[in-house]
């Protein structure tokens, strides 16, 4: 029973970080979008966001992909045997 908790509470923080790394890319995209129209000549230009700047808002996207990232790689250590049991079943 242990392993399934385990695997529930990765899969779980897996998604938790997956849907925080869509939000926050999704603002990133729709507010600061990469170019030339920054704050001088853009009159849509916003300085924050729900109270964040826009390097705080790439930080906190970057820090939660890379906790999705490590996520990830537990999860598949964590399906290591099944997945060697998937490739031998291939091969016969």
């Amino acid at each position: 029973m242990k392993r399934i908790k385990a695997f529930a509470l990765t899969d779980l923080l897996a998604l938790i970080s997956l849907v925080v790394m869509a939000g926050t890319g999704l603002v990133l995209f729709r507010f600061w979008p990469t170019g030339s129209g920054g704050a001088g000549k853009n009159p849509d230009y916003i300085n924050s966001f729900i109270g964040l700047n826009h390097q705080q808002w790439v930080l906190f996207h970057d820090w939660s992909a890379l906790v999705f990232i490590i996520l990830m790689v537990i999860h598949l250590a964590m399906h290591c045997g099944f997945m060697k049991e998937m490739i031998g079943n291939l091969r016969k």
